[in-house]
């Protein structure tokens, strides 16, 4: 058996943190940073925490959504959840436990 140290999938599926940008279906015509959640604590602290990243990176702010109907247009399970331009970047957390600045550099190609 190989000795080597393996990454744990169970936490980066339940998490999305960092999750590649290629690995969701770009979803058409979503421009900007989106962050979609149903009303609730992480949800808010996550909005928060996004708005705070853009305002570091100089970049436009994002739009919050508390709209549960939104969860299923996007197909998201585990809310709250960050989409930039169209792609999933983050979701199931308040994005406390990422570098989201980082994250979200990538994302927007800064």
């Amino acid at each position: 058996m190989p000795s080597e140290k393996r990454k744990k999938p169970v936490t980066f599926a339940r998490t999305c943190c960092g999750v590649s940008l290629d690995a969701r279906e770009r979803q058409k015509g979503v421009n900007g940073v989106l962050v979609l959640g149903r009303p609730s604590a992480p949800y808010d602290r996550l909005c928060q925490v996004v708005q705070q990243a853009l305002v570091q990176l100089d970049a436009e702010p994002a739009k919050c959504q508390d709209d549960p109907k939104l969860l299923e247009v996007y197909g998201i399970i585990t809310p709250p959840a960050v989409l930039c331009n169209g792609r999933l970047i983050l979701c199931g957390e308040d994005g406390t436990s990422c570098d989201l600045e980082e994250l979200l550099k990538t994302a927007l190609g800064i």
